[in-house]
């Protein structure tokens, strides 16, 4: 596609070079024309072609900017709705969060300790029970296993079934398992 300037003197190049030869004018004249008519070529070639091409990297780079200002302010727009969500909705969900444990924590202190028969409880079984006893009714898995022999995926099968039997809760922060005895062995 030529531009407009391209074509513009590329056309006034033509004519200052064609009318003079056909209107047989003076040979002072055709050279003037001649040399008017290479420097309209010159032009057009040499400028009109690349103001062209720099109005369209121009285009180019102006487009960008914008999708560049559009993508900053999204992001802007983002972070601002983070702020509000966590400034009106954050405090209200971590109180929640705060008083669901508080009330966690009191239904474990609350929890009566329920004396039943002895069940057939293993002797293992049996020693975590006492071991958790004797810690004021709760011990950590790593605890329990400094105290014993076994091995960590050992004492939470061991947790587990004390939880299925109903002797207590297990709770987890993260990576650490807590046992929370609820009722004593007979």
């Amino acid at each position: 596609m030529l531009s407009a300037r391209y074509a513009i003197a590329s056309g006034i190049s033509l004519f200052f070079w064609i009318v003079p030869i056909s209107v047989k004018a003076p040979k002072p004249v055709i050279l003037f024309s001649l040399i008017g008519s290479c420097g309209g070529f010159l032009y057009a070639y040499t400028l009109a072609g690349p103001l062209a091409k720099q109005i369209w990297y121009q285009q180019q780079e102006e487009t960008q900017e914008r999708e560049i200002l559009l993508h900053d302010f999204a992001l802007k727009e983002l972070v601002m709705k983070k702020q509000l969500e966590f400034e009106y909705l954050g405090p209200a969900q971590l109180e929640e969060e705060a008083i669901a444990l508080e009330q966690g924590q009191q239904n474990l202190k609350e929890a009566p300790q329920q004396k039943l028969l002895p069940d057939a409880l293993p002797e293992s079984l049996k020693t975590i029970i006492d071991l958790v006893k004797g810690n004021d009714g709760s011990m950590t898995q790593r605890d329990l296993a400094r105290k014993t022999k076994l091995k960590a995926d050992q004492i939470q099968a061991a947790f587990k079934e004390l939880q299925s039997r109903g002797y207590g809760n297990i709770t987890s922060d993260g990576r650490t398992y807590t046992f929370h005895l609820t009722r004593q062995a007979g």
